[in-house]
């Protein structure tokens, strides 16, 4: 499986918390971890599993998440698997 861990961090914890679940993952798996604002919407089409990790600012994940999840939904990367 292949996985994408995309984060953005201030003060450097939720980077830590991506690099985590990473090191949870890898030994069966294929793990990228990108900071919000160097992935590209496009490296979701090779993705299996795709995890966000961002703080929150008035409830919401960090400008540069949003960004990348709005760019992401426009790119129309999230389709259905056929599990059959």
């Amino acid at each position: 499986m292949r996985a994408l861990i995309v984060y953005d961090s201030v003060y450097g914890n939720t980077e830590k918390i991506a690099r985590a679940i990473a090191e949870a993952i890898i030994p069966s798996n294929e793990v990228r971890v990108l900071e919000a604002g160097e992935a590209s919407p496009s490296e979701l089409e090779s993705t299996d599993l795709f995890i966000v990790d961002s703080p929150t600012h008035a409830g919401r994940p960090t400008p540069p998440v949003q960004d990348f999840l709005s760019k992401s939904l426009s790119f129309k990367v999230f389709q259905p698997h056929n599990y059959s």
